[in-house]
């Protein structure tokens, strides 16, 4: 398994999992794909999932890694919070006008796409010491 990285995550519309490598304390990954989102109830429990793991993460770093800096930590938990609200409500109030499947697959790939960036500083803030 490698470690996930911007490239790897974009594109792909499916919940993830996180596990953390015993041997070296990384957050990885993987995604399981949703060929075709069913329903908002579906995609809302997806995101919340993966937000819960980013959350989980962070705290368990914040928590065991002493060198890092919490005021990072506590502003990227903020920033996980924030991007979970705001999908959540982006989900319940599709854009008027705009087909509701382009709507959707947007707001997938916007979120794989800030999702990304979230794990990438979780990835930094574990490699600053």
């Amino acid at each position: 398994m490698e470690k996930c990285s911007a490239a790897a995550s974009v594109g792909f519309s499916g919940s993830a999992i996180a596990l953390i490598s015993a041997a070296e304390s990384q957050l990885f990954f993987f995604f399981i794909p949703i060929i075709a989102m069913t329903n908002k109830r579906q995609l809302k429990k997806m995101i919340s999932d993966v937000c819960t793991a980013l959350i989980v993460e962070c705290v368990a770093q914040s928590t065991y890694e002493h060198d890092l800096l919490r005021e990072d930590a506590a502003n990227l938990l903020h920033a996980v919070l924030f991007t979970h609200d705001d999908f959540i409500r982006r989900v319940s109030h599709p854009e008027p006008g705009m087909p509701a499947r382009k709507y959707y697959d947007n707001l997938i790939e916007q979120f794989n796409t800030q999702i990304a960036e979230y794990i990438d500083q979780l990835n930094s803030l574990g490699a600053e010491k």
